[in-house]
């Protein structure tokens, strides 16, 4: 579907003498990337509206997309398997936090923020096999990732001490949670979880 709708666009506009023959690739290649994203985010908008979760879906979505672009994940093989991936993502987020017991969120916190830590430290960045690292990337990301991760986990803290809705603070901690459960998921695939 998005592929189809991509090619389509792209044909108009080289047709129209806006984008030149020879661009086609690229641009198709760049509408399905917007059109994939537009999806993805419509979808998250309708959820999170529908379940009056919007204030928790923007900050898991702040965590989970400042930290997956340095520290990279598990890539899906076409854009729908990529959107059912992360809307299996978004139900198990909205499960928790609508059903999490509310008494073992600090603990869940204070357990989860040491793990993620660590699986971002040992496995990030993780790069596409359409797009490798250079050596010079590699670094900037890990660094990046690392950074990243540690100025995430001392937010979490920080809207867990200082806002009296815990679920705030939990949603921070699972977007980078669910980014780091797709370092493990694309190391895996990758062949170990040794680096």
């Amino acid at each position: 579907m998005i592929l189809s709708l991509s090619n389509k666009v792209t044909c108009f506009f080289v047709t129209h003498g806006i984008i030149k023959s020879e661009d086609k690739e690229v641009y198709s290649y760049s509408f399905q990337i917007l059109f994939a994203t537009v999806l993805n985010l419509l979808a998250l908008c309708v959820l999170s509206i529908i379940t009056g979760t919007v204030i928790q879906t923007l900050l898991y979505l702040f965590a989970f997309v400042s930290l997956r672009q340095a520290a990279g994940g598990y890539h899906a093989k076409n854009h729908f398997r990529c959107f059912l991936l992360f809307m299996t993502a978004y139900a198990a987020f909205l499960s928790l936090i609508k059903f999490f017991p509310s008494q073992y969120i600090a603990i869940a916190t204070f357990i989860c923020v040491p793990l993620t830590l660590f699986l971002v430290f040992q496995f990030s960045p993780i790069d596409d096999p359409n797009k490798p690292f250079s050596e010079n990337e590699r670094i900037k990301f890990k660094k990046k990732s690392r950074i990243g991760v540690v100025c995430l986990a001392m937010l979490t803290i920080l809207v867990f001490i200082l806002f009296s809705n815990k679920i705030w603070g939990f949603s921070i901690l699972l977007g980078i949670l669910s980014v780091a459960l797709s370092l493990v998921a694309s190391a895996v695939k990758k062949g170990g979880l040794v680096q």
